[in-house]
């Protein structure tokens, strides 16, 4: 990946995210990069994350260690992932005898995958995954 400037990277990531919320038709949803500070331990951060209340989509766009610019491919995954959460929403099941939130589960990550598939298809954004 070529040297780019932090202002830069957000832009084009802006750019990505902008793409992104057409081909996989997430309409009234905001998507941002991540305002994050020093980590504290790098080994255990967020990627990103979704509020269903705020209709946020927040994506890490820096590495967690060194805070140098993510690549695109992993950054589009990372947004695969938090939209299938919106496609595929969380549900509580009964499991031994307790309910439990059920996250993520086989039909949840076969739509991550159709929906990294769809974004490796598009004409704009597939020049970003080679």
């Amino acid at each position: 990946m070529e040297k780019i400037s932090n202002e830069e990277h957000i832009k084009a990531c802006l750019e990505i995210f902008d793409r992104v919320e057409k081909v996989l038709k997430v309409k009234k949803w905001q998507i941002l990069p991540m305002q994050r500070k020093a980590l504290k331990n790098p080994k255990s951060c967020t990627l990103g994350y979704i509020n269903f209340k705020t209709r946020k989509i927040v994506i890490d766009v820096f590495t967690p260690a060194r805070a140098q610019p993510k690549a695109y491919p992993s950054i589009m995954a990372t947004l695969a992932h938090e939209v299938a959460h919106i496609q595929k929403p969380p549900y509580r099941s009964r499991y031994k005898g307790h309910m439990i939130n059920r996250q993520h589960y086989p039909a949840f990550y076969k739509q991550v995958t159709r929906n990294v598939k769809k974004l490796k298809k598009d004409k704009e954004l597939k020049e970003y995954f080679r």
